[in-house]
């Protein structure tokens, strides 16, 4: 099913800003930052693909450019940027959560 498909309550992003982040599933929230998905192939689909390919959240943020540049869909240098970005943002701010 296609975001337009979907109720706008159950859009993540919509669900995001009526109801707080920790409202959404990992594949929302990695929805939400993908923005679109591929071609015959839903944002939430394709987040819930590439989470299960890389076992979890974890799996997908440890994966190299040239390994998320394999998977179709992640071709782009945008999306591999993107994931490159979360994962300094995540090592940036877990020193500062652990220490608190």
């Amino acid at each position: 099913m296609m975001m337009h498909d979907l109720h706008h309550s159950l859009r993540p992003r919509d669900k995001l800003l009526a109801m707080g982040a920790e409202s959404l599933t990992d594949s929302e929230l990695l929805a939400v930052l993908m923005r679109t998905g591929t071609l015959g192939q839903s944002v939430l689909s394709f987040s819930q693909h590439l989470l299960d390919r890389f076992d979890g959240l974890a799996g997908l943020l440890q994966a190299t450019p040239r390994t998320l540049q394999s998977i179709k869909g992640l071709g782009g240098e945008t999306r591999r940027a993107q994931m490159c970005c979360i994962r300094a943002f995540n090592a940036r701010l877990l020193p500062t959560v652990t220490n608190a």
